[in-house]
Parts: structure tokens; C-alpha cells; sequence
């Protein structure tokens, strides 16, 4: 398989070791904005506004996973596997700081 990175999108970044779904995962996910989040950021998600952001990242609200949510989550090992057998590129769900 080709694990090859576009040299457009290779900059330093370093792998954080936590496993998705993990306390530690979560915690991490916490206390930084993640590319998940950059729609409700920018003002564009259809599913939360800047302000609810705000309130989830500093502990004032929860999000309440829903249904639909649920099920993305339970389907992404499917998806991950469906799009490495059609590009022979290895999809791994990694947690990356910039350096």
C-alpha cells in the first residue's frame, strides 16, 4: 500500500499516542480545537454555533451524542477499510500536534 504523504500537507507535526474513544482521547479533545470542530468555528456547522462550542470546551455544557453521531462512529472502521481498499492508502485514526 502507498503510505507516501503529499509533500503540500507534510509539516512537522508530532504523534500523539492516545487511543480514539479513550478517557485520555477525550480529555485531549478537550482542551483543543480539533479539525472536527472547524465548521462550529467558523460559523458554518448546521449542528453547533461558535457559542455552543464555547460552552462544551469550557465544561458549561455536554454534547449529547446522538443518534446519527452514534452510528458515524460505528461505521468509521467500515468506511476506513472501504477507502483504503480503493485508494491502497492506510488510514489510521491519529491524534497530530504541530510542532
Amino acid at each position: 500500500m502507498n503510505t507516501t504523504i503529499h509533500q503540500a500537507l507534510a509539516q512537522p507535526a508530532t504523534i500523539i499516542q492516545l487511543t480514539q474513544g479513550s478517557p485520555e482521547w477525550h480529555a485531549y479533545r478537550q482542551s483543543r480545537r480539533n479539525a472536527s470542530e472547524s465548521a462550529a468555528v467558523l460559523g458554518l456547522s448546521p449542528w453547533m454555533t461558535p457559542y455552543q462550542l464555547w460552552l462544551v470546551k469550557t465544561g458549561r455544557c455536554e454534547t449529547r451524542v446522538t443518534q446519527a453521531m452514534q452510528r458515524g462512529t460505528d461505521l468509521e472502521p467500515l468506511a476506513r477499510a472501504a477507502y483504503e481498499e480503493q485508494t491502497g492508502l492506510i488510514m489510521q485514526p491519529l491524534v497530530l500536534e504541530p510542532c
